[in-house]
């Protein structure tokens, strides 16, 4: 008896959550609602065959039930398409996983992001089908253009693929699949920036598209830095133009040819012509590949002037601060690293890590003691602190002076100290 109470107030308290959440049960609430529990707790209990037998039901008789309906049903299917051996109910899986996502989508909206999630199944369910690759080509055509640089890593590998075979298929030439190089390299390169500097595995899988891509367009385009160099540097210099200009610089990205003189000339002219954050940033990469940090460095100002986004802005402030750093401007660079925080503080892990990382090397400011020797890894420690780095707490802590060390020098743990030096900052000493 005591059971069923409980299980009966289970019901009732899950009844009233679900109402208050905007759920539409639809004409039946009473059996959607007992559905619903069933579908969950099987789900829960990773009995996903059984629970494709309420999913089902719910789908057809309350299909604007939720939103959560459909990120369970998603799930439910895919594995039991994972656990299925056989070819045909795959395909059959496979096809209603990907009907999910257009369903959602036309219930629900966000068609970006749902967009951007069907496509991390449809290229593996469908590329093997014949007459499919068209279908990918639109659906990873459509991702980019509702994400642009937000869009999954690895479906810009798989909009180029799809590219190569509709130009072997004669439905695109060899400058609409330049054209994706380039902005496909875009993508990465915008991805590279944002990614956490000890994230190695992400900046590995990133580079491994930006090869993946430069691979397909070599097999299916014949391009080189040197190729567009000769057919197309003589041409421009004699006659510069905004149309040689565009194609020089979309071709120069799908190669990544930076450092080349004709991409610096090309974009310098459309830059002339309409500045924007983007040309600066090329204009930018182009001078540091060359070892030229002046340039680099205004040119990443000037980007950083003209950028809205606030991301990319910050972006470009601690690409300043980097370039300063290695110049050993290292105020200059604390300074732009803040202006990074200031206009996107989501960076704050980066942007402390980065100061923590000027102040631990910083071994110039030590003094001729345990304790004046400290205080920058004590600076250090503090922005390592703020952008809760952990490992690079360990790191600096491991510089601290002894118990003894600060009781032979007349200190106390907990005192406030000078750094000093460029670093000018007030700190707690601490014990090793």
């Amino acid at each position: 008896m005591k059971r069923i109470v409980t299980a009966l107030i289970g019901f009732l308290l899950f009844s009233l959550n679900v109402q208050a959440d905007n759920w539409n049960w639809g004409p039946n609430a009473g059996k959607a609602q007992i559905q619903w529990k069933y579908f969950s707790n099987m789900s829960k209990a990773k009995r996903y065959d059984e629970a494709l037998i309420p999913c089902r039901w719910l789908l057809a008789n309350a299909p604007q039930l939720h939103d959560a309906l459909y990120s369970k049903a998603i799930t439910a299917y895919h594995k039991v398409e994972k656990g299925t051996k056989d070819a045909t109910r795959k395909a059959e899986l496979q096809d209603t996983i990907l009907l999910l996502y257009d369903l959602r989508i036309q219930h629900f909206g966000k068609e970006a992001s749902n967009l951007d999630s069907k496509g991390n199944y449809a290229y593996y369910y469908l590329a093997d089908r014949q007459g499919t690759n068209t279908e990918l080509y639109q659906l990873y055509s459509k991702i980019y253009e509702l994400n642009g640089d937000k869009m999954n890593t690895t479906s810009t590998y798989y909009l180029m693929k799809t590219a190569c075979e509709e130009k072997k298929a004669g439905k695109l030439q060899d400058d609409d699949i330049l054209d994706w190089a380039g902005k496909l390299n875009e993508v990465l390169e915008h991805q590279a920036e944002k990614v956490d500097a000890e994230d190695t595995k992400e900046a590995e899988r990133i580079e491994k598209m930006h090869k993946l891509i430069e691979k397909e367009l070599s097999a299916n385009v014949e391009i080189t830095c040197e190729i567009i160099d000769s057919k197309y540097g003589a041409d421009f210099k004699a006659s510069p133009n905004e149309e040689s200009a565009k194609k020089i610089f979309r071709y120069s990205l799908s190669q990544r040819c930076y450092s080349n003189e004709l991409f610096i000339e090309a974009t310098t002219f459309l830059n002339n012509a309409e500045p924007s954050s983007k040309y600066h940033k090329y204009l930018a990469k182009a001078h540091k590949k060359l070892g030229q940090l002046e340039e680099a460095h205004a040119n990443y100002l000037k980007a950083a002037e003209l950028e809205e986004e606030t991301s990319k802005k910050a972006g470009f402030y601690l690409d300043m601060a980097n370039i300063s750093s290695s110049r050993g401007q290292y105020a200059q660079a604390r300074t732009e690293a803040k202006q990074a925080l200031a206009a996107d503080p989501s960076n704050a892990k980066q942007v402390y890590t980065f100061i923590g990382d000027l102040y631990y090397s910083s071994t110039s400011c030590e003094g001729n003691d345990p304790i004046k020797k400290s205080l920058h890894y004590l600076a250090a420690y503090e922005m390592y602190q703020k952008a809760g780095n952990q490992k690079g707490m360990t790191k600096a802590k491991s510089h601290f002076p002894t118990t003894v060390e600060i009781f032979e020098r007349n200190k106390k743990e907990g005192e406030k100290l000078s750094t000093g030096c460029w670093i000018n900052e007030t700190v707690t000493l601490r014990k090793k």
